[in-house]
């Protein structure tokens, strides 16, 4: 452990995408910066990642169709994007 910790840090990857270690992994090591892998669960069960599920409401144009059938299941702050408010943790249990 570093006597000084002044200016150090490291940096977490969320969700375990392939990308980090194809891409991201080489770099983080060559420059020597500290990386922490966090792996989502519904990848290692073979199951679909809840952000990919929003966007992929997104991406169809479901959002609308979405909000309607599940408003009520939901905090959100007014005016907040869909996006933005399945990400809050108040709603975490509506979204697994």
């Amino acid at each position: 452990m570093a006597q000084d910790r002044t200016g150090l840090a490291t940096v977490t990857a969320d969700d375990g995408y392939c990308c980090i270690t194809d891409e991201a992994l080489g770099v983080f090591e060559a420059l020597q910066i500290p990386l922490t892998i966090f792996v989502n669960r519904a990848f290692m069960d073979g199951g679909i990642f809840w952000r990919d599920k929003i966007r992929f409401i997104i991406n169809t144009h479901r959002v609308a169709d979405f909000e309607h059938r599940h408003s009520d299941k939901f905090f959100r702050e007014p005016d907040q994007p869909f996006y933005r408010y399945t990400k809050d943790p108040r709603n975490k249990q509506s979204c697994g």
